[in-house]
């Protein structure tokens, strides 16, 4: 009888678990139910994006509140049973990394006749064999090349501090193995951030092997086309002078008051000549994209009087004065799209600098994931494009600062990179350049003195995995 009653009791502890698992689930159904009523009475082809957008405007706010313990819908989503694909739909993607492709590159292109007929010979041969690429590929060249040294196609600008011409095909096929590695890994982090900015829920991204393939499952997706250009897109890696927040603050201002003349006009437009009436459409329609969100703001007084700086804060210290560096403000991450929306408005545009750029910081600065910074980027070059990418370098690593215990990042540059990279650390001595990943600031440290020899170290207060991250961002 005693057993029993253990047995009753473990059963009620049990199914009382197993209910508290599941709730998680029916809120998190709840508040998608609603997110879709809301949703409902606009038009069909905006349906998902207001969906979106509303779910976006709770991540942070309680949606589960237990008495001593509250959940926020993104710790709820968290929680929640993972369906999957069988059970809630979504994409299934397979992701090859070419390594023919990497050992092209580690080649500079190389055009010797024997290294393009081994890597096409290669490329025909691999599919039908277990062995790897790089086995194939080094026994090919050294039959057509009647044993010639891998060093000779190797001991480039690019790998010149790990071939020399005397290293052995054993020592090369070892560095390629390793290049080769440390770029599916590159590829993969690229992949995993860009999927954690599109916001799919609980999605799976794992290696299947050594081949450079990658798996990719994202469960309730409803947009393909959209994700098979986010996941296909090229990784841009891109340095860039910035601007100060004092050189944009007084801009800011003017494209505040801007958008409340704007704000007022267009409950007050009747008739106006063709030409009027079509640019107050324009900035009508953008600012009709954001009008849904102005119970979100402190005050609606407020909000009226200043609606951007009512989405984006300034950056500002304790005692209302602006701080320095390139980021201009900071924004809930279901404000970002509303800031967005009223900076491009024609008339606020024709206010910046001609070579300003905003950019929004990768990672949020705070726990719950919410809060997200803008950068001011100047691009100041002739074609508009970064004056210096991440093709230049050639070597990236995490490691302990020696004066500190936090993390920092070495970084080594090609011949090319070294001498651009010395220029622009000299033109901003004091000021901060910018790194950036496919349009997102991941850091922006500052410059203390002109960098020669290609070789730098950056800090700020990394964590291992701040700074693991970085260096794979540097080497992508």
């Amino acid at each position: 009888m005693q057993n029993k009653g253990v047995i009753k009791l473990l059963a009620i502890v049990l199914a009382l678990a197993c209910l508290y698992q599941l709730s998680f689930t029916f809120v998190a159904s709840n508040v998608e139910k609603k997110a879709a009523e809301y949703a409902a009475q606009f038009d069909e082809s905006i349906r998902d994006n207001k969906t979106q957008a509303y779910l976006d405007s709770i991540k942070s706010k309680t949606v589960y509140n237990l008495g001593l313990v509250k959940y926020t819908y993104n710790e709820v989503k968290e929680k929640e049973l993972n369906l999957g694909l069988d059970l809630k739909g979504g994409m299934n993607v397979m992701l090859e990394i070419s390594v023919a492709d990497v050992i092209n590159a580690l080649s500079n292109d190389s055009q010797d006749p024997a290294f393009r007929q081994a890597l096409d010979l290669t490329k025909q041969q691999v599919i039908n064999t277990n062995d790897d690429f790089i086995t194939v590929f080094a026994r090919n060249y050294d039959e057509i090349s009647n044993g010639s040294p891998l060093a000779y196609i190797f001991n480039n600008q690019t790998l010149r501090e790990k071939v020399s011409p005397n290293s052995s095909n054993e020592e090369v096929i070892r560095v390629l193995r390793e290049e080769t590695e440390s770029t599916i890994a590159s590829s993969y982090n690229v992949l995993r951030n860009r999927i954690d900015r599109f916001g799919v829920t609980q999605p799976n991204i794992q290696r299947l092997d050594n081949g450079g393939r990658i798996l990719v499952e994202l469960p309730g997706v409803k947009e393909p086309e959209r994700v098979r250009k986010l996941l296909q897109g090229t990784a841009s890696l891109e340095f860039w002078a910035t601007y100060d927040n004092s050189q944009i603050y007084p801009v800011l201002e003017n494209a505040n008051a801007i958008i409340a003349q704007l704000n007022q006009a267009s409950e007050q437009i009747s008739e106006v000549e063709a030409e009027e009436e079509t640019v107050a459409e324009e900035s009508s329609e953008l600012i009709d994209q954001i009008a849904d969100d102005a119970a979100n703001a402190d005050s609606e007084a407020f909000a009226k009087a200043y609606p951007l700086f009512s989405k984006l804060s300034p950056l500002t210290d304790q005692t209302g004065n602006l701080m320095a560096g390139p980021i201009v403000g900071y924004a809930m991450s279901y404000d970002t799209a509303a800031v967005n929306a009223y900076l491009a408005i024609p008339q606020v545009k024709a206010l910046f600098p001609r070579d300003l750029k905003l950019m929004w910081g990768v990672k949020a600065i705070d726990e719950a994931e919410t809060i997200f910074e803008l950068y001011a980027i100047k691009a100041n070059t002739r074609d508009g494009k970064a004056p210096l990418d991440g093709s230049v370098v050639v070597e990236a690593r995490e490691e302990y600062s020696q004066y500190s215990s936090n993390a920092e990042v070495s970084m080594v540059m090609n011949a090319t990179g070294s001498r651009t990279w010395a220029r622009l650390t000299a033109d901003n001595i004091g000021q901060c350049i910018a790194i950036a990943l496919d349009g997102y600031v991941y850091s922006a440290p500052r410059v203390n003195q002109e960098i020669t020899g290609g070789r730098s170290s950056i800090t700020g207060d990394f964590t291992i995995q701040e700074a693991t991250d970085l260096a794979n961002v540097l080497k992508s």
